[in-house]
């Protein structure tokens, strides 16, 4: 038995009468008689009778026609069920990103998008990531919007997802406060060539960065020990075990170390963050990004 039959039913349940009822319905009487012939096969009674050329529900009929009426009425709520969770996902952005922006550039993205529109609606959700699944994220569809560090300028997404320039990210030396780099007010990357470094794994992008910057002064950097994120790092140097490279996190400000603005050829070091995103964004992904975009112009 089909949904369309038991639509078919209750209309000519409440009419009964076949002509009107098919005109009503869009179809042919032919076709409706049909239809109703075949739900009386399956069922095995007959739900109308006939006389003299008016029809009435049989007794079957009467009793089928609210289970009838009510298989409908739930199959449209649940109708309406997948498309409130439709308007409700569609409203809703899931970011992703890595760690050292989540206490800074996201939550104030998040604030500057809803002072321009307090009435969006828009939901966000937030999915920390390592950098490297970023893109993986947005191919699996996990994750709508996602912000993503370049670790050199060759580095080049296109073809994988759309990307472009959502922000700049400082980095900065990180050293123990007694060291000869901490009352400085800059230090340029070609003065620590023989600084005993700790340095971040080799998966990630900043130490990609790191070894770049190196290779184009001509130096090998001096690594003390390598660390897998920045948290660790950051310990290592409150405890005097060597000077790290990093990008702004939570925990820098400390009395155990100084962080001083990192130069390469007398140019404060900056990364990117792209932001990246499916070739078919919904729209309040779409103004996220707009928004974003108002930022850097």
């Amino acid at each position: 038995m089909t949904l369309l039959q038991l639509e078919y039913f209750t209309a000519l349940a409440e009419n009964l009468h076949f002509t009107r009822t098919a005109e009503m319905l869009h179809i042919s009487q032919p076709a409706l008689s049909y239809e109703i012939a075949e739900m009386e096969k399956e069922l095995g009674v007959k739900l109308f009778i006939t006389e003299k050329r008016k029809v009435r529900l049989s007794d079957y009929g009467a009793t089928f026609l609210p289970y009838a009426k009510k298989s409908l009425s739930t199959i449209e709520r649940g109708k309406n069920a997948i498309s409130e969770k439709l308007d409700s996902a569609a409203k809703t952005v899931r970011l992703g990103y890595f760690h050292s922006i989540g206490a800074s550039l996201i939550p104030e993205l998040i604030s500057g998008y809803n002072s321009v529109h307090p009435d969006s609606g828009t939901e966000f959700s937030f999915m920390e990531l390592r950098a490297v699944d970023i893109p993986d994220r947005i191919r699996a569809g996990e994750i709508d919007l996602g912000f993503y560090p370049v670790a050199s300028a060759e580095e080049n997404f296109r073809g994988v997802v759309e990307g472009e320039v959502a922000s700049l990210q400082h980095l900065y030396l990180v050293v123990p406060a007694n060291h000869a780099f901490s009352s400085r007010k800059t230090v340029d990357i070609s003065e620590l060539e023989n600084e005993p470094l700790i340095m971040l794994d080799r998966k990630t992008h900043i130490r990609k960065l790191v070894e770049e910057c190196f290779r184009q002064n001509d130096m090998i950097p001096l690594t003390a020990m390598e660390v897998p994120e920045c948290n660790t790092a950051l310990q290592y140097a409150s405890f005097g075990k060597g000077i790290s490279i990093l990008p702004p996190i939570p925990g820098m400000h400390s009395e155990k170390i100084v962080t001083v603005p990192l130069t390469a050829r007398n140019r404060i070091l900056m990364r990117k963050v792209l932001m990246l995103t499916s070739d078919s964004p919904s729209p309040a992904v779409r103004e996220f990004q707009e928004y974003i975009r108002s930022r850097n112009s």
